[in-house]
């Protein structure tokens, strides 16, 4: 028996004292209790794996067992993705923080709000862009999206394109969380490298050795 740190998907860590088995178990029963379809956990010391485990279905309510080479869905750790690679690309002096959304896309402007002009990287970054956060379904018009044509880095230019249109949010708060406003820091990165986002994600994989997919 070992004194073992615990990490599950959420890098929260625990400390429990079972056999092998027994954490398998125990990282099972969580699964169980939360209805999760499959999860991954990993027992790791300072410079090596002790254990890597992934339990349950590919998908709820079948019997299609777990698989080694499954991928996860990231939500919002994209964000934080983004991040990385804005932060690789002022390294590389190729865009800095401080660089405003219209120095970068000027041809956009004229049928902007007043309230994003003056907007920067690092604003749209962290929050602070008053961008509408786009958090609901329900936010985007029906009749609209449809229009949004080409190629995913195509429609993304114009989804932002068209958000930049509709008011800021109204709030004395000074971080407004809005997923939006990363796909308008997309677009900065997109055109300071002259790369696609998702080509840029990718890039970034091969850095890491982590394989991302869409």
């Amino acid at each position: 028996m070992k004194k073992l740190s615990f990490f599950p998907i959420l890098l929260i860590s625990i400390s429990i004292s079972v056999g092998s088995q027994g954490l398998s178990d125990f990282a099972d029963s969580i699964r169980k209790e939360y209805e999760i379809p499959e999860i991954g956990y990993a027992v790791i010391t300072s410079d090596s794996i002790l254990k890597m485990d992934i339990l349950g279905v590919k998908r709820a309510g079948t019997a299609i067992g777990a698989d080694p080479d499954d991928r996860f869905h990231l939500g919002s750790n994209t964000k934080a993705i983004t991040g990385f690679i804005a932060a690789l690309l002022v390294k590389e002096k190729k865009i800095g923080w401080d660089t405003k959304f219209f120095d970068l896309n000027p041809d956009l402007k004229p049928n902007s709000k007043p309230a994003y002009y003056d907007m920067t990287l690092q604003d749209l970054l962290t929050h602070r862009a008053r961008i509408r956060p786009f958090t609901d379904g329900d936010e985007y018009p029906n009749p609209l999206v449809g229009e949004f044509k080409g190629d995913t880095s195509t429609q993304r230019y114009q989804f932002v394109e068209w958000v930049l249109t509709l008011d800021p949010v109204d709030s004395e708060e000074k971080i407004t969380y809005s997923n939006a406003g990363y796909s308008a820091a997309a677009v900065m990165l997109e055109k300071a490298s002259g790369k696609t986002w998702e080509n840029l994600v990718l890039e970034l994989g091969e850095k890491l050795g982590v394989r991302f997919g869409f």
